[in-house]
């Protein structure tokens, strides 16, 4: 069922969850908060987050799904774990895995192998999305936290608000990117293609990502990204920007292109457990396909 309504003034600079939740009080927040984050709520016409705030007149769709469409069971799917304590775990997600369950995939998902791996739900974060502090695209591969622990799971989030995890990402790109360094820019949603993400002059949001050139070919490079922001798509939409869009990447590069896979790998992360406070440093090894793509020249350490 779809519904659509306009913003009223007494609901301006109200976050999207909790207006919906006034709106909808038959639904749990919850619950609202997966159709967020499932892209079925819409304000005039683009995928938000819930903590969007609304401004009067915006028009909000919201499309409500079967409850039981989003029910979690366990499911085996090997995973492979990098590091687990009592309070955490860190995966090398491979590429092709959904991080959670969402419309288009019920069940063969990460949410679903870690319910499986815990012998149940953990009971932290979104109930649809136990477990959850972050996510990474359906085609990247590499290093993925889940959380078994409410107390560890509110202070990772803010870590992660904070912009206190370290992430180090590898990518293949074509050619050489056409500048290196820092790079910042507005990244927002396309204003035709709805799937697509795009370096915006205004009305987008701060996105910043350090790129470093590790190697390079006559034809591609391999590349080394620091993002320290969390904007969707973030880095592919920077490569693309820089004309030196993500091998296999068909969103932002070339739909032509013959290639296996999405040559983006989280290759490390590092941060501060939240509840030890020991330094953790994980790398993901990178998969074979990866390795076999990349530029032939030597990669520096890292």
């Amino acid at each position: 069922m779809i519904n659509n309504f306009n913003v009223l003034n007494e609901e301006r600079e109200l976050r999207l969850d909790i207006l919906l939740s006034n709106r909808f009080k038959e639904h749990s927040r919850s619950y609202l908060q997966h159709l967020i984050s499932d892209g079925q709520v819409l304000i005039n016409g683009d995928k938000v987050k819930k903590r969007e705030k609304c401004k009067v007149g915006d028009k909000i769709q919201i499309t409500f799904l079967e409850k039981q469409q989003i029910d979690l069971s366990p499911k085996k799917i090997d995973i492979d774990i990098l590091y687990e304590d009592d309070y955490l775990l860190i995966v090398n997600k491979p590429s092709g895995l959904v991080v959670h369950p969402g419309t288009k995939n019920l069940t063969d998902t990460f949410v679903n192998a870690l319910v499986y791996h815990l012998n149940g739900t953990p009971q932290c974060g979104d109930e649809n999305r136990p477990g959850i502090v972050h996510r990474l695209d359906k085609d990247t591969s590499g290093v993925m936290i889940a959380v078994k622990d409410p107390k560890c799971h509110k202070k990772l989030s803010a870590m992660f608000k904070e912009h206190k995890i370290e992430k180090h990402y590898l990518a293949i790109c074509k050619g050489v990117p056409k500048q290196v360094g820092d790079i910042q820019t507005l990244i927002g949603r396309h204003t035709t293609k709805r799937n697509k993400m795009c370096v915006k002059s205004e009305n987008g949001k701060l996105a910043h990502t350090h790129i470093e050139i590790l190697s390079h070919s006559n034809t591609m490079s391999l590349i080394l990204a620091k993002p320290t922001t969390g904007r969707t798509h973030q880095i592919r939409v920077h490569l693309k920007y820089l004309q030196s869009p993500v091998i296999g990447d068909v969103i932002y590069g070339d739909k032509k292109e013959t290639c296996s896979r999405l040559m983006l790998h989280a290759h490390k992360i590092i941060f501060l457990h939240p509840i030890t406070e020991q330094r953790i440093n994980v790398i993901a090894p990178l998969p074979e396909e990866f390795r076999q793509k990349m530029p032939k020249s030597s990669m520096k350490n890292g």
